[in-house]
């Protein structure tokens, strides 16, 4: 326990401190997050290409999920960045369902992208597995980062940090 010994007040508050500082790192990235979601989900008619084969309703769905994801992202970092509660409950919503989504959505995008990038007109100076690689690459690293997220965000002495708005 922390308590125990007479400069357990100074590890504690180096502890809250490290928290703090990985709130606000989470909270900045989470902001840059949202703003690539707005720039990315820009083109309906690139989207709906890249998401061919899935429901048109469901199309329309992700789309505006994207777009509301990024508004969130925004929104949320900024006030994850001032500990407010209902913005670490509302992106912690917003990021399971993108992961969730993203299990059964992935395929069938990463099977139009190969379909999109071996359509480019030739000569084209990466190869196809080249983008593929590069597109699942950049995929991996969101979604590390969104079960990263998820994971700091939910432990308790995380949540500890946040203040209640009623």
């Amino acid at each position: 326990m922390l308590h125990d010994s007479p400069d357990s007040s100074f590890k504690e508050a180096d502890i809250m401190k490290a928290t703090y500082r990985k709130i606000r790192v989470f909270g900045t990235i989470f902001i840059f997050y949202g703003i690539l979601n707005l720039v990315t989900y820009s083109n309906y008619q690139d989207f709906a290409r890249v998401s061919n084969g899935l429901p048109a309703l469901l199309v329309r769905f992700l789309f505006c999920f994207g777009i509301a994801y990024g508004v969130v992202g925004v929104l949320c970092g900024t006030r994850i960045l001032r500990l407010e509660e209902w913005a670490r409950r509302t992106a912690l919503i917003f990021v399971a369902f993108s992961l969730v989504s993203g299990i059964f959505v992935a395929p069938v995008t990463i099977g139009n992208m190969k379909k999109m990038f071996e359509a480019l007109p030739q000569p084209v100076t990466a190869s196809v597995s080249d983008m593929l690689n590069a597109y699942v690459f950049i995929a991996g690293i969101f979604t590390f980062f969104e079960l990263l997220f998820v994971y700091f965000f939910t432990r308790q002495d995380t949540g500890h940090y946040f203040k209640q708005r009623d």
